[in-house]
């Protein structure tokens, strides 16, 4: 099985130490763009309907977000769904903003300027649980709305780094200053451009995306765990032809509050890993 290795696991190896990889690094290295992560103004920069605690919407469903949350992991997110949930669930430092339904990606951009030099596209498929994923899909052909390429245009013109926008019925719902935390599409060659990126912030490499499949499993109960073996989840994951698995910290800050995230790993056919992912499902319930 391929060994998943995450950004700062690849930096480390390849004796890279200037790339930005999550975004306490950025909230410190970049204060011109602390806007970018107060998720109220990215609403009032697109004219959404949105509002702090004690600001009423018009009209349901909304949701619940923070207002800023530099762990991610939908952290805080809640569907409002009357005024009556709106009272429940009100709490200090949350906004809200348009329940949108449509379709998800989340998006890697490298900018210098304001100009686009790379995009990489992953779909989300949404799981039964609030803010969770059933699997994502890699979009090697994906175009980027022009007005998000606008919006960029406007809102990073001075900005040399990377990006990570989620979208959502192309509303933008997050922007980050820092590529996807879980960084299965790119390669030692990649990375090492993102090295120049930073240190001289020019961008020459040509790369496109492969089709993949990434698969998350999200558990309520860490205790379910205490009798699972590591070997054999990597026997599971090779038998339906799965690679790169990731195993997450369940204690991390990055985890939601309710239920965690506990593995991911990449496949090629979605038929597979989502035969594996029901396997593993079984072991943990057992």
């Amino acid at each position: 099985m391929k060994e998943y290795k995450s950004l700062i696991a690849l930096s480390k190896e390849l004796k890279l130490n200037n790339i930005i990889c999550n975004d306490i690094q950025v909230w410190k290295k970049y204060p011109k763009y602390h806007n970018i992560y107060n998720k109220l103004w990215i609403a009032e920069s697109q004219n959404l309907p949105c509002g702090p605690m004690g600001i009423y919407p018009d009209e349901y469903p909304t949701i619940f977000k923070p207002i800023i949350n530099l762990y991610g992991m939908s952290r805080g997110f809640k569907i409002i769904k009357n005024e009556d949930d709106y009272e429940e669930y009100l709490d200090d430092g949350l906004f809200w903003m348009p329940y949108l339904s449509g379709e998800h990606y989340t998006i890697d951009l490298v900018i210098i300027n304001g100009e686009i030099k790379h995009i990489a596209c992953l779909k989300s498929f949404s799981d039964i649980e609030e803010g969770t994923f059933n699997y994502h899909e890699s979009m090697p052909n994906y175009k980027l709305p022009d007005h998000i390429i606008e919006w960029v245009k406007l809102h990073l013109k001075d900005y040399i780094g990377c990006a990570n926008i989620e979208l959502i019925s192309d509303k933008i719902i997050e922007v980050h200053l820092r590529l996807n935390g879980d960084y299965y599409l790119y390669d030692d060659n990649f990375t090492k451009e993102l090295s120049k990126l930073y240190n001289e912030g020019i961008w020459e490499l040509q790369y496109k995306i492969k089709k993949k499949y990434l698969v998350p499993i999200f558990i309520k109960d860490s205790d379910t765990l205490m009798h699972i073996n590591v070997s054999v989840l990597k026997k599971l994951l090779e038998n339906y032809n799965c690679d790169s698995l990731h195993i997450d910290n369940l204690d991390s800050k990055y985890q939601k509050e309710n239920i965690s995230r506990f593995i991911m790993y990449e496949c090629k056919n979605l038929e597979e890993g989502l035969n594996a992912k029901e396997d593993i499902l079984d072991i943990i319930i057992i």
